[in-house]
């Protein structure tokens, strides 16, 4: 091989690597998170929305406390995720913690008391797909720490360590983590901590 021809095949792949690494768009995985609820208003990288007059997402006592709203994070996130929290749930009609939209359009992957009186671990993929399923056990009232691993073709439920429900559904959207209590005035949604991790 001669020298000219070399020098040209190594200018061609710097060039290809040039304009692979500015075309390419660069991703960085996401690293764990934690958000405490200390501050005295919801954190920066939030927000909340009331379902109705008088709803609203609150900071109270190092928790967030939700009623008649929907409160989550500004970022979208996707599937290989695990999104752990310690809640209290009350059985008031469609409280719902999770993954989702915004709980009225798919897709979504939460812990929720759909009409109430009863927890599930609900899942609904954009194609309609969707998985509802109680949960025995006395979880309302009392904090519980709950745990959502959203795999590419699976979704784990886990509460205190202990998996509940395993739901084979592939959820390829991208959705905001997501509080939400539908009713103003009735029982308040109450989360101490929530943690996401990769």
């Amino acid at each position: 091989m001669s020298l000219k021809r070399f020098a040209t095949d190594i200018t061609s792949l710097l060039l290809t690597v040039l304009i692979a690494v500015l075309i390419i768009p660069f991703s960085s995985p996401v690293r764990a998170s934690v958000t405490d609820f200390n501050g005295p208003s919801l954190p920066a990288d939030w927000f909340s929305t009331a379902w109705f007059p008088g709803g609203a997402a609150t900071i109270t006592q190092g928790n967030l406390i939700v009623d008649g709203a929907l409160s989550g994070t500004v970022a979208l996130y996707g599937p290989g995720l695990s999104l752990e929290f310690v809640a209290t749930f009350t059985g008031d009609p469609w409280q719902h913690i999770g993954f989702g939209l915004d709980y009225n359009a798919a897709s979504w992957i939460i812990f929720s008391t759909s009409p109430g009186g009863q927890l599930y671990a609900r899942t609904k993929t954009a194609a309609g797909q969707a998985l509802d399923t109680a949960i025995p056990g006395a979880w309302f009232g009392t904090p519980h720490r709950y745990r959502i691993d959203w795999q590419p073709t699976q979704v784990i439920f886990s509460i205190d360590g202990t998996v509940v429900e395993t739901h084979a559904a592939q959820i390829g959207a991208s959705l905001w983590p997501l509080v939400s209590d539908f009713n103003v005035g009735g029982g308040v949604l109450m989360v101490d901590a929530l943690e996401m991790t990769p």
